[in-house]
């Protein structure tokens, strides 16, 4: 009968193949290897399951033992994708980045979406700041953005407060999209930025 926590660990680790054959040794020298190597990168930082289970098996490990290992991690609460993911928005937004590159980075390191949610739904709960906000964090990058552009006006010239004021709003538009953030939110903030930074040029 396969061992339900075990099975568990290696949806979370994300491998299936084999699955019958779990087994719970883990006396071998060959586990106790694949341990000592989890505990080695976590130690240096926080791991996603499907991620050090990757990690472990560019090392060369089994999946059997893999799956055993992240089992017993679980178990020790060593690892934990929610938490996991909570760090990783913390981390992100203090970089700046939308929700939805966050969702794109923590999917491709194996977090599932439903711990992703609940990581999202945690973190806000548990945190209060005008950087948790989408909208502060994009205006925050937009006015970041608009600093570090080199202003090429001629404040006599309609056509030339134009066509640098698209100029600006591109640049701060792909700015903030490649960050992750959605289109309503960039448009928000890229106006309220612009408005503030060009109400001085002739209309």
């Amino acid at each position: 009968m396969i061992n339900l926590r075990l099975a568990y660990a290696w949806q979370k680790s994300g491998l299936w193949k084999g699955l019958w054959k779990l087994e719970t040794d883990k006396n071998s020298v060959e586990y106790e290897k694949t341990y000592t190597a989890a505990i080695r990168a976590l130690g240096l930082r926080m791991h996603a399951c499907r991620e050090l289970s990757r990690k472990l098996h560019e090392k060369g490990y089994s999946e059997k033992n893999i799956a055993l290992v992240i089992a017993e991690l679980l178990e020790l609460g060593y690892l934990n994708d929610v938490e996991y993911a909570k760090s990783y928005i913390g981390l992100s937004y203090d970089k700046l980045k939308g929700k939805r590159r966050i969702e794109k980075e923590l999917a491709e390191k194996g977090v599932s979406t439903l711990d992703i949610a609940l990581a999202f739904e945690e973190y806000l709960n548990e945190h209060d700041t005008a950087m948790d906000s989408e909208i502060e964090r994009a205006t925050l990058l937009a006015e970041k953005g608009i600093a570090l552009l080199t202003i090429k006006v001629d404040l006599t010239d309609k056509a030339s407060i134009y066509a640098e004021k698209k100029r600006i709003r591109e640049k701060l538009t792909r700015k903030l999209l490649a960050k992750g953030f959605s289109m309503d939110i960039t448009y928000k903030a890229v106006e309220s930025v612009l408005k503030i930074n060009t109400d001085s040029w002739q209309n």
